[in-house]
């Protein structure tokens, strides 16, 4: 439960010439409502900018930003994110039985996401979808494993098939 808000504005000048390299803005705006004890409904905006002799890029696709699209499908200085996660139970506990004794895992949660987004450099062309279920399983306190299966769609019609992320970190 609860808000998470970050906005960052940079410059990178040369202090001696005056020029200006770079101008650059972020948002991120995150809001998590509880639904039940274990289950959460998860929304992000997130918005970026850059400008100046040299302008700084960011990737966006992945299953960090836009799920679905291949990792730093789109590069550019102007991205645009919105993502929603209904987060919820899809296992309290799991034993699998090895010849060495049981291996357990706790608290594997799923969840059914839906992502829009865009980036480009000069002139906005249009967003790009995706939605799809997935689920996340904590190892100890740091570590996690998250599968996703996604469809993507250009608010048109819907790619074929299905795409599939394995992701691991925190």
């Amino acid at each position: 439960d609860g808000i998470r808000a970050n906005a960052t504005v940079g410059l990178t000048t040369d202090f001696y010439s005056g020029r200006i390299f770079n101008r650059l803005a972020f948002v991120d705006l995150r809001n998590y409502l509880r639904i039940r004890k274990y289950s959460a409904f998860a929304t992000r905006a997130f918005g970026f900018i850059s400008s100046g002799e040299e302008p700084q890029r960011i990737y966006l696709g992945g299953s960090w930003s836009l799920r679905g699209y291949d990792r730093r499908e789109f590069y550019a200085r102007k991205v645009l994110l919105f993502s929603n996660e209904l987060r919820f139970p899809l296992i309290d506990n799991l034993f699998i039985g090895f010849p060495f004794g049981p291996v357990g895992f706790q608290a594997i949660r799923g969840a059914l996401f839906f992502d829009a987004g865009s980036a480009w450099n000069d002139d906005f062309d249009r967003f790009y979808g995706s939605f799809g279920f997935g689920a996340r399983v904590a190892l100890g306190y740091m570590a996690v494993l998250r599968f996703d299966f996604s469809k993507k769609t250009d608010f048109q019609k819907l790619e074929p098939g299905m795409k599939f992320d394995f992701f691991f970190g925190w």
